[in-house]
């Protein structure tokens, strides 16, 4: 077998370590200082683990984006709006006051036509209800004793026919 880093024998802790120590100083960015730092494991053998910290000057960004610039500002920061646009703490409560009171005059209106809207139905069935009641008293009722003239009637004299 060669020397290379991928075919080495990572079977102990401390040569995982040094295979992890030369993969990250191959692919070194000038951005990112590697610092080594030695734990004890509970087998007893000690074992290199990477300290990753940035510099403080950035290098090429992580997204590749190099004509990108970094905001150091919020969005919302950076737009500047006219001192006429802005509103006092009063204004936004006088608003929201104004708000709220329409808010609550509309649903009284709601309110009040939903009533009338009941209110009207229920007149109507009252109607309807005492309309039948009277077509009722006024009917001129004739008992069939006869079952067989039932038989011979056509469907316009049985639609006609109402059991007591």
């Amino acid at each position: 077998m060669s020397g290379d880093a991928i075919h080495d024998d990572v079977s102990g802790p401390s040569n995982r370590a040094a295979l992890l120590k030369r993969s990250i100083d191959a692919t070194s960015r000038p951005d990112i200082k590697i610092e080594w730092d030695s734990d004890e494991t509970v087998a007893g053998y000690t074992e290199a683990k990477p300290v990753v910290t940035t510099s403080s000057v950035p290098g090429k960004p992580v997204s590749g984006r190099t004509w990108k610039q970094q905001s150091t500002e919020r969005s919302s920061a950076m737009i500047e709006r006219p001192a006429a646009l802005r509103k006092t703490w009063e204004e936004k409560n006088k608003d929201k006051a104004q708000y709220q009171a329409m808010k609550s005059h509309e649903k009284e209106l709601k309110d009040a036509a939903k009533q009338e809207a009941e209110a009207k139905k229920q007149k109507i069935a009252e109607k309807k209800r005492r309309r039948e009641e009277n077509e009722k008293k006024n009917e001129k009722v004739q008992k069939i004793s006869d079952t067989r003239k039932i038989k011979k009637m056509n469907k316009k004299q049985l639609r006609t026919i109402k059991k007591a």
